[in-house]
């Protein structure tokens, strides 16, 4: 399963979207888990509006989310500083050579609400696309 997304750094100025709880959050991962969609893939996008993180079942049960490096997004270049990257591997997002994503992948077992929760922390002011 491809999942492709973005995670810009600076948040966007000027964004009326409320941001989701974490309830919310929970609700949209849940979702994914829970609905069989035969022939269809199904994502969450938390985004603030410049960075998001997508993320949607993984091979095996859990979930898989990435957020999009600069090998693929080069005008990412200018935000994927040293200082972003360290914060990425801190929260526990490895890169993907094969496409320069930065991925994690939460095991079924994992609570909801902690995967949850690691999504949140990119950003300050998230917003829900599902």
């Amino acid at each position: 399963m491809a999942l492709v997304a973005a995670w810009l750094t600076a948040p966007q100025v000027g964004r009326a979207d409320p941001p989701p709880s974490q309830p919310r959050v929970e609700a949209a991962l849940q979702n994914i888990l829970a609905l069989e969609r035969p022939g269809q893939d199904g994502y969450a996008t938390v985004s603030d509006g410049d960075k998001y993180v997508q993320c949607g079942r993984a091979a095996g049960g859990g979930l898989r989310c990435e957020a999009a490096g600069d090998l693929m997004q080069p005008s990412l270049a200018h935000v994927l500083g040293p200082q972003q990257l360290d914060r990425l591997a801190a929260l526990g997002w490895r890169l993907d050579p094969h496409f320069g994503n930065y991925v994690q992948t939460f095991p079924a077992s994992a609570p909801i609400a902690e995967v949850a929760a690691a999504i949140r922390r990119f950003s300050t002011r998230p917003t829900l696309r599902t």
